[in-house]
């Protein structure tokens, strides 16, 4: 949110550079305001947004022992963010003094559109009874995203002097980055009609995210945080279900959810 914030300030006399001529002393001052001033500020956020994903998959049966499936995901990625930010401020003594400032408001609005990509494959194999032992393997999706930023601003000095600016036009930024890639392993085992048993398994590589745009020196920053503060993941799931009779199921279950933080491990 700071893409024009400054500027727009500067364009409302929020702050004014104390020497706008001097290149090498540009210091800036806030614009008047009281000291013991009451501030009454307000903020609140509008966000909207969604993601749909659309799914083009195949299966075969082979004996029914073997199952194989894959799928093509593409996603769908909207989300819109309108935030309003007020101030008003009670000068006290200072209240008829045209300098000081009387309230300002900011409101930036952000959007961000894209789209997704990924693949999924997946098998399980009975290899007898009622056992089942499953795999499947789903690649990073490949996001890219753009994100559009437009921002208002303004304010209000005492003896109602107002000024008001806005951005020229809407900031533009892309951007691409794959998620992690996942790799999942299954069992279960059913006896009969009276009990199952199931454990899952995840690798999530989390280290293999990377940032891409137009700027290398921001995505080599980027990417080399992810590698050294990020690590792959196990994930582990166990669930039991027991039918004492046939109307009643009782099921238990345990999950255990690796972190994907390498700081201080």
């Amino acid at each position: 949110l700071i893409d024009w914030g400054g500027v727009l300030a500067y364009q409302t006399l929020l702050i004014d550079p104390v020497n706008p001529d001097d290149k090498s002393n540009m210091d800036y001052h806030v614009t008047a305001i009281d000291p013991n001033a009451g501030i009454d500020q307000y903020m609140s956020v509008d966000s909207r947004g969604s993601i749909g994903e659309y799914n083009f998959a195949a299966g075969v049966n082979i004996a029914n022992s073997l199952y194989l499936g894959g799928s093509i995901a593409i996603q769908d990625i909207y989300n819109e963010r309108e935030y309003s930010y007020n101030e008003e401020y009670d000068n006290g003594e200072n209240s008829n003094n045209k300098n000081y400032l009387a309230a300002m408001t900011y409101n930036p609005n952000v959007r961000e559109i894209g789209s997704g990509i990924s693949m999924r494959l997946g098998a399980i194999w009975r290899p007898a009874g009622g056992l089942r032992l499953g795999v499947a393997f789903q690649t990073p999706t490949m996001v890219s995203l753009q994100k559009e930023y437009f921002a208002v601003m303004g304010t209000r000095f005492q003896g109602e002097r107002n000024f008001a600016s806005k951005s020229t036009v809407r900031n533009i930024y892309t951007y691409d980055y794959p998620t992690p890639a996942k790799l999942s392993l299954g069992a279960s085992y059913t006896i009969g009609n009276m009990a199952a048993l199931s454990f899952d398994y995840d690798r999530v590589w989390y280290k293999g995210m990377r940032m891409r745009d137009n700027n290398r020196s921001i995505n080599d920053y980027m990417n080399n945080n992810i590698s050294t503060q990020y690590q792959a993941a196990n994930n582990m799931r166990v669930g039991v279900e027991i039918k004492p009779v046939a109307w009643l199921a009782l099921r238990g279950g345990y999950a255990y959810y690796g972190s994907p933080s390498d700081v201080g491990e």
